[in-house]
């Protein structure tokens, strides 16, 4: 990575240097593009054929009136009766000012992570562990900024004009490791503590943290977004109706964050001096009809990096899955 000083203006050098770094990636990218366009249709047209549900995933900050940070993403997973699965996801992340051409000081950098996840739950009694594997690339073959643009464009927001400064391709391969154990204190009530890590170049920490879920009829699966929880093999339709209410917290050590800090192997402009230690917050609820259910969860991060304005990042996301 390249670290710049936030309070340094970029020279003429600098700036011809970063747009010979970009023509020379721009070469490798269409051929890239093409690759994982192929990638993702086969693993669309395996998960259909091999699934027993599928999952849609949105999140965006535009319903909190935020445009920034993390500021989108949208995945779609498929998930077999045998608890192993695999999910197609991508994450945006933007400086809070868009409307500018230049590097923003003391912000994070636009980039863009487009992943293939593929996971396995492991359950024994309450004990559920979960593993993960991640392939993918981060840079402009993720498609982000053409993603973020396009949105913008249709809905009439202003466009974002720093893209040009988005971290550079690179594929990324990342491991996760998660165990919780699910304590039932009442039929309607349960306590799912959770500890886990998650080391490669996208990246590097340790995860601390417990969530509470009360409703009717709970099911023994458990998906608050970026967690994938179960504690039996019985799935969706095992249950006609159920609805529930939840809420976490999520403390993190982390190491190294591609996405934050840029690349460890090539040169790229990052502004910021991330902090080692951050929490998120969750908030969301559940509801199941058959074959059908719908989570709705709000989350909100403290602050990553040291000249972070003094707000959480917050976000809303929706998943609806179907269960064949």
């Amino acid at each position: 990575m390249l670290l710049v000083d936030g309070g340094a203006d970029v020279s003429l050098d600098t700036r011809v240097r970063l747009d010979a770094l970009g023509t020379a990636e721009k070469r490798g990218y269409y051929p890239l593009k093409k690759f994982l366009t192929g990638l993702f249709a086969f693993a669309i047209v395996a998960g259909i054929s091999l699934a027993d549900s599928v999952s849609i995933y949105s999140e965006n900050d535009v319903w909190e009136y935020t445009d920034g940070w993390y500021t989108s993403g949208q995945a779609i997973e498929y998930q077999s009766d045998y608890l192993w699965g695999f999910k197609i996801a991508q994450e945006i992340f933007t400086p809070e000012n868009k409307g500018s051409r230049d590097i923003q000081w003391g912000d994070r950098p636009y980039a863009g992570y487009l992943h293939l996840d593929v996971f396995k739950n492991f359950i024994e009694g309450a004990e559920d562990d979960y593993l993960s594997l991640s392939l993918g690339v981060i840079g402009p073959a993720s498609g982000a900024g053409t993603v973020q643009s396009g949105f913008h464009k249709i809905t009439g927001m202003m466009l974002p004009q720093g893209w040009k400064w988005q971290l550079r391709n690179e594929p990324t391969l990342n491991i996760a490791y998660y165990k919780s154990r699910s304590v039932m204190l009442e039929k309607w009530l349960e306590f799912k503590p959770l500890a886990g890590v998650n080391f490669g170049n996208v990246l590097v920490d340790a995860e601390l943290g417990n969530f509470i879920r009360l409703g009717y009829n709970l099911p023994p699966e458990f998906s608050p977004m970026i967690y994938n929880f179960a504690s039996d093999t019985k799935r969706l339709k095992d249950r006609s109706f159920y609805a529930y209410a939840f809420a976490g917290v999520v403390g993190k050590a982390v190491a190294y964050d591609h996405l934050l800090q840029g690349s460890l192997f090539q040169e790229e402009y990052v502004t910021v001096t991330p902090k080692t230690f951050c929490a998120d917050g969750f908030l969301g609820a559940c509801v199941g009809f058959r074959r059908m259910e719908l989570t709705f969860t709000h989350v909100e991060m403290t602050e990553q990096w040291l000249s972070q304005p003094d707000r959480d990042n917050r976000w809303d996301g929706v998943k609806l899955s179907y269960k064949f």
